[in-house]
């Protein structure tokens, strides 16, 4: 689709999903002033009752670099979603990325951090709303997750604990939440069925106690081990 473009920039827009009237013209607008290769908006959620909730605008507290972009995605303050986003065209037609077939989990993820590595320009994040995100009872984040989805999500999680960061903290950041994300996965998929998906995407041994007790933070460990015992006895 980006390829089959005749645009200078691209927008990603899910099939249940709505924009307000003037999200477009405020992205580009933006794009166009600062020069910078992405613009990010705010988005509303709307749950399955029709209520709409503003989600926390994204932050780049740290720069818009290489090394900002990456702290902020790893530690929560900027999303890795694809949506309510701008993108240069060139940014996604001039580089090779890697792709996994058929990817229905960690899709934006797998892609968009692989665009960091092009970014050239900077991000600039509007506070404007320029999303509507329709909650879906039958979307991946909802279900268990088919076996060709926990093999992308292992592809991602390969993937981004193999990334040079070329800094000593944000490797380990990595590890902790490729580690807490993958367990938690299995307490929700099962455990069988994710440890199979790791030896055969050649995954790091996120499940191992090693894993656990060197990446996954004390606290969150604690409950992590609390949920795991409370679904074994049901």
């Amino acid at each position: 689709g980006c390829r089959e473009a005749k645009g200078s920039y691209i927008f990603f827009l899910d099939g249940d999903d709505t924009l307000p009237s003037n999200a477009l013209e405020l992205l580009y607008t933006k794009i166009m002033d600062s020069k910078v290769d992405i613009v990010r908006g705010s988005v509303v959620v709307v749950d399955f009752d029709g209520n709409r909730n503003l989600l926390k605008c994204d932050s780049l507290p740290y720069g818009s670099d290489r090394y900002g972009i990456y702290r902020a995605l790893l530690e929560g303050c900027f999303r890795h979603n694809l949506c309510f986003t701008l993108f240069n065209r060139s940014l996604l037609t001039d580089y090779t990325y890697l792709f996994y077939p058929n990817m229905r989990n960690g899709e934006d993820a797998y892609l968009f951090y692989q665009l960091v590595e092009n970014i050239k320009n900077g991000i600039e994040v509007i506070p404007e709303i320029v999303y509507f995100y329709q909650m879906n009872p039958n979307s991946s984040s909802h279900i268990e997750l088919s076996d060709n989805s926990l093999d992308g999500l292992l592809v991602f999680h390969k993937y981004v604990t193999s990334i040079d960061f070329r800094d000593d903290y944000l490797e380990k950041l990595s590890y902790s939440k490729s580690t807490k994300i993958v367990n938690y996965h299995a307490l929700r998929n099962g455990f069988d069925r994710v440890e199979k998906s790791i030896k055969k995407i050649g995954a790091p041994p996120f499940l191992s106690m090693k894993y656990r007790i060197k990446y996954i933070p004390f606290f969150d460990l604690i409950i992590y081990y609390v949920r795991l015992l409370f679904q074994r006895k049901n």
